[in-house]
This record gives structure tokens, C-alpha cells and sequence, in this order.
């Protein structure tokens, strides 16, 4: 396994996660790391593109914190408010318009532990993921927000997405998270929160699939006209909302307000 660090620090490996990515071979021999310091915000004009590398079952590509650099590992983890926020770890922040912070188009490719950010915009997305095969993508640990409109701030197509926050301050009727050409392959969706604050017009839906079937497993959906799009193209397992009838395996018409420490955009938690 390689590991590089990557940082704006004196002494990286890297300074950027593009040019970390832009490196790793055509052919992978061995597993890539690329771990992550908070040494300063990492912010982008262009999309972080992963592309061109021939992956298999053993020879992955992760990027991921390095050890103490999450806002998982801040000392204060259990009373921060769980918002995008640098100061408690590595954050990755598009400060343009249009177009996702990450885009994924090749197999067997982790993220863990990031913050995502995205705070302004048309086709503000935070993450796309266009692997159609089930070896695709394992999104992990990570909290993604968008104050973008347009596009749903979380695709994925196949693979994985589990134990992570997505946050839509805006008004836009857009969704949450979109299984996009979902008849391809199964997604794993497990133990995620898609959330609007309060204080922004509730709209859309916070999950959405064009097709096929996905099942649902402790996740949560509030600030939302609608917690899927359509329920026939879902299975929901121990699921909750603030929607007064949701389709079966949500439980429903829970206070919005109660469920987090604060629910309006300023002080979100």
C-alpha cells in the first residue's frame, strides 16, 4: 500500500488532492492512500476529478483524514455542531459556481471522514458518483453541504453511501440524494441524514431514484415536502421524518425541532 499526505503544510507529499489523484498510476499495483491534513481549507475552482485508473478488489484508491484530522477526531466531537465547519477538520470547499466538488467515474474508490462544501451557485452538487458497476464507490463518515441550487447535492449511481450528513440551505426545490440510473445497480444507503433547515421553504424530496428499487436503513429525512419521490421505488427499514403520513418503514410526524440540537441555517446542529 502507497500513502501520501497531502496538505498545504511544508513537507506534504502533495499540496492539493488533484494533483495527488493526477499521479497515481494508469494500472494501480498496490492500494493508494491519500491522506488528508487540516493544514488550511483545501478550496477549488474546478472539479476533483477521479478518472483513468484501472482499480481492482485489492488495488483501491481511498482519500480519507489523516489520523486526528476529521472533525470525527476533534477533542470536542461530541458537543461541535455537526455543520461544515474547518476549524474541527479537513474540509474541501468548491467556491465557484456549476459542477460537483468531487466527481467519481472510476471502481473501487473511498471517501471518508471529508467535509464538503459547496456554499453558493447553480448545479451546486457536493459528490457524483457515475460508477454504474457495484464495485463503484463507498461514500463514508462525511458531511456534505450545498447552499447550491439546481441538482441534487449527493448522486450515486451504485456502491455505497452510509454514516453521512447532507445539508441543503437553500430554498431550491431540489433533493437530497438522487440514485441516479438507479435500474443498474443496487446502492447501499445506510445510517444517513438529509436535512433543509427550518428556516428555508420546505420542497422537493430528500431521496429521489429515476428507477429500480433501493432500500433504506436508518436514515433520516426533515425539511422535505416528500421523504422519497416515489415510494414503489423504495424499501425503508426503522427510517424517520417529519412528514405526517411517509410510506411504510419511516416513522412519521416527528417535531422537527426535536429531533436536532438547533434546526434554523445560522446556528444548524
Amino acid at each position: 500500500m502507497a500513502t501520501k499526505s497531502i496538505g498545504s503544510a511544508g513537507g506534504r507529499d502533495y499540496s492539493t488532492i488533484t494533483a495527488w489523484e493526477a499521479a497515481l498510476a494508469a494500472t494501480l499495483t498496490e492500494a493508494e492512500v491519500g491522506e488528508c491534513y487540516n493544514d488550511s481549507e483545501f478550496t477549488t475552482t474546478a472539479t476533483i476529478t477521479f478518472a483513468g485508473s484501472v482499480t481492482t478488489s485489492t488495488n483501491t484508491i481511498t482519500l480519507k483524514c489523516a489520523t486526528g484530522q476529521s472533525f470525527r477526531d476533534n477533542a470536542n466531537v461530541q458537543t461541535n455542531a455537526l455543520r461544515y465547519n474547518v476549524s474541527n477538520g479537513v474540509g474541501v470547499r468548491k467556491t465557484n459556481n456549476y459542477n460537483p466538488v468531487i466527481t467519481v467515474s472510476q471502481d473501487h474508490c473511498k471517501f471518508e471522514g471529508m467535509q464538503l462544501g459547496h456554499h453558493g451557485g447553480t448545479n451546486a452538487q457536493l459528490f457524483s458518483n457515475t460508477v454504474n458497476t457495484q464495485n463503484g464507490v463507498t461514500l463514508d463518515w462525511c458531511v456534505c453541504e450545498t447552499a447550491g441550487s439546481g441538482v441534487a447535492a449527493v448522486t450515486m449511481r451504485s456502491g455505497v453511501i452510509r454514516n453521512t450528513l447532507i445539508v441543503l440551505r437553500t430554498s431550491s426545490a431540489k433533493p437530497g440524494l438522487d440514485f441516479n440510473f438507479a435500474g443498474a445497480t443496487a446502492t447501499i444507503c445506510v445510517n444517513n441524514t438529509v436535512v433543509r433547515p427550518s428556516d428555508f421553504t420546505v420542497g422537493s424530496s430528500a431521496f429521489v431514484s429515476d428507477s429500480g428499487t433501493r432500500e433504506l436503513k436508518n436514515c433520516a429525512a426533515f425539511g422535505f415536502t416528500n421523504e422519497v419521490d416515489t415510494s414503489a421505488r423504495y424499501t425503508a427499514v426503522t427510517c424517520a421524518t417529519d412528514k405526517v403520513s411517509p410510506m411504510t418503514g419511516f416513522t412519521g410526524s416527528l417535531t422537527f425541532s426535536s429531533q436536532f440540537e438547533t434546526v434554523t441555517d445560522a446556528t444548524r446542529d
